[in-house]
């Protein structure tokens, strides 16, 4: 089919994948957000508490999941309502932010 100059290939509907593109962005922010939100409540919010593993523990259960959710739904709003202008903008930050995570990923797991 490729090869077929009469073939058309279906145009691409920018909206839609500019709002997955910012659903990918939002959600990986939203995920660094908390994880470093965590990391400041264990590290200054609660420094010198003997218990502040325990605490920051108990409270990741809830503020990442929170902080992921928001930022894929920001994201995806973002992405849904400028979509159509920023579809390659928010393309090249879906893949650059999910190259970031697999480096992340990879360094940890060495």
């Amino acid at each position: 089919m490729a090869d077929d100059p009469t073939h058309e290939s279906a145009p691409i509907d920018r909206a839609a994948w500019g709002a997955r593109f910012g659903w990918i962005v939002g959600a990986s922010i939203g995920l660094g957000v908390g994880f470093f939100a965590l990391y400041a409540l264990e590290t200054v919010a609660l420094k010198g508490r003997a218990d502040a593993t325990a605490v920051a523990t108990k409270l990741a259960s809830v503020v990442v999941p929170a902080c992921f959710l928001l930022g894929a739904i920001s994201g995806h709003q973002l992405g849904a309502r400028r979509g159509e202008r920023w579809y390659k903008a928010l393309g090249v930050a879906a893949g650059i932010t999910l190259l970031t995570i697999a480096w992340v990923l990879l360094s940890i797991a060495r």
